[in-house]
């Protein structure tokens, strides 16, 4: 992004090339002015307009300035509204700076949003306690954290600490900043003297986006402890939780809830509530759900298609999809992207071919590398190395992690392991940070007993601290969910569970389904 003051630089040039082209538009006095500017609707009339008021030297009242301002907002004019804070700022004041940042954060033009509060601060305009939910919320939007944390301080600063809605934005622009951040978020929240439900959806969202799934069911029931009234927003986020910890029960508690309590299924919850089922493995219920909708879009279809296929139902993700077509949906990256997994499942080489021709030429949306990454994994499962290779170097896109490692899994399977190490080794030279590439190159010359290979392996992850991330899963038992995560340390109470997983490993071990390596 070009520095403000370039801007402004470079939007003086024009004030000059106007200078005789607005003779037309002559301005008198502020009453005149006034009387052209309600009647501007075209951009280049409003900046020969502002050009003779700036080389004029017009008063603009307060009205007409807000007006002027409100039209360089919604026709992409913020050269024109940096000269009117650079011109007439003796004008402004929080009401009508407020006025401005809210208008370019509703119109998503979140770095104006930061300029204006940068201009507020430049001239003397203190922040209200309107200022700060919208500058926040820009701030969340861009995912600026070092920002957000900023202006957090000046909340405090300014004496605004216990304002609900400031304190609501500051735990939004946490949770969507990092997942690092989600601790900030719940210190905030936590010292908030008032909280709303808006505060309580915001971080059962922070959670869930944050893959702390427990945590977000915890909030819940402090929520409901504290009788805070559940809407539809609360549902989605507990949905997404229990999807993706596969909680059936209670995710059929909140469909439950929705029904007794006379929620509506609109787009997001029924997406949701599909969305559950087919990751918990009902998806009757799932399609229940999408039949009973009266309103649905591309995500809901979308979530259908994804829901057949990764339950094994290729067949009925592409009739899905077909009828998703005929209803005048138009498909997008992420329906494409479940057809092709659809075809990777059932192995349908010919049809996604058609499918990933399809996407460019009849329906528009440009292949990304999830797509390529798709095509190579099936075209090399189905044994056409020659035609992935070729598909390889042809896309238009650099390949990345995804294309070798589906290349990675074609030449394991045919025990190429020339090309296995190449391929490890060019995955390893793109994601050096990557613990998984070492433990795969380990495992690789243990197989083949390079033992001085391993050697230099295992000093390179120790010497950049690298560390493989656990995988985890969860079960429920009895209405309550137990996670387990991988790791050397036994937690007090799971040693059987750990005796018996030891004593699975030894029997696969010894039946030849495992070898020694694979279970390092």
């Amino acid at each position: 992004m070009k520095p403000f003051h370039g801007k402004l630089a470079t939007s003086l040039k024009w004030i000059h090339s106007f200078r005789l082209s607005t003779s037309s538009l002559s301005l008198k006095n502020s009453i005149n002015s006034s009387q052209i500017l309600e009647k501007l609707s075209n951009p280049s009339q409003m900046k020969q307009i502002l050009a003779q008021i700036i080389i004029q030297n017009q008063h603009l009242d307060q009205f007409y300035l807000m007006k002027f301002i409100d039209i360089c907002a919604t026709s992409n004019g913020f050269t024109s509204s940096a000269l009117i804070f650079s011109h007439f700022h003796e004008f402004f004041d929080s009401f009508v700076c407020n006025s401005v940042l809210r208008t370019y954060t509703h119109l998503k033009k979140h770095w104006h949003s930061i300029f204006v509060y940068v201009q507020m601060h430049k001239h003397g305009v203190s922040p209200d306690l309107l200022t700060f939910p919208a500058v926040i919320k820009s701030t969340a939007n861009l995912g600026r954290r070092r920002l957000g944390k900023s202006l957090h301080c000046c909340v405090i600063k300014m004496g605004f600490g216990s304002d609900l809605f400031a304190n609501t934005a500051l735990v939004h622009m946490y949770c969507s900043c990092s997942c690092s951040s989600i601790d900030d978020a719940r210190r905030v929240f936590d010292e908030m003297p008032e909280r709303n439900s808006v505060s309580w959806n915001a971080l059962i969202t922070g959670y869930v986006h944050g893959r702390q799934f427990l945590e977000a069911f915890d909030v819940f029931r402090d929520m409901m402890r504290d009788g805070v009234e559940l809407r539809e927003v609360t549902m989605v986020g507990l949905l997404s939780a229990c999807a993706n910890l596969g909680a059936l029960d209670h995710g059929r508690w909140v469909h439950d809830y929705i029904r007794r309590n006379g929620l509506a299924l609109n787009v997001y919850v029924g997406t949701a509530l599909i969305d559950m089922y087919a990751k918990c493995g009902i998806l009757e219920e799932g399609c229940k759900v999408f039949k009973a909708m009266k309103i649905k879009n591309v995500c809901t279809w979308n979530v259908l298609i994804s829901a057949y296929s990764m339950n094994g139902r290729g067949e009925d993700a592409l009739t899905a999809f077909y009828s998703m077509v005929f209803d005048d949906y138009k498909p997008d990256d992420v329906t494409f992207l479940a057809v092709l997994s659809a075809c990777f499942h059932e192995g349908l080489v010919g049809e996604a071919r058609s499918h990933f021709r399809s996407m460019k030429e009849v329906f528009g949306v440009e292949p990304k590398m999830e797509h390529y990454g798709c095509m190579i994994d099936l075209l090399s499962r189905g044994d056409l190395i020659d035609e992935a290779m070729e598909l390889i170097r042809t896309m238009p896109l650099i390949p990345d992690p995804t294309i070798w490692r589906a290349l990675l899994r074609a030449f394991q399977v045919r025990e190429n392991v020339h090309l296995v190490e190449l391929v490890i080794l060019k995955l390893v030279e793109l994601e050096p940070q990557n613990g998984d590439n070492f433990f795969l190159l380990s495992n690789l010359y243990i197989q083949q007993q390079r033992w001085a290979e391993v050697e230099v392996v295992r000093e390179i992850i120790k010497d950049r601290g690298i560390q493989n991330l656990p995988g985890y899963s969860s079960v429920v038992i009895n209405s309550e969910i137990f996670e387990f995560v991988a790791s050397y340390d036994i937690k007090p109470g799971l040693e059987e569970i750990h005796k018996l997983l030891a004593c699975m490993a030894e029997n696969l071990r010894l039946s030849s389904c495992v070898t020694d390596s694979e279970m390092l």
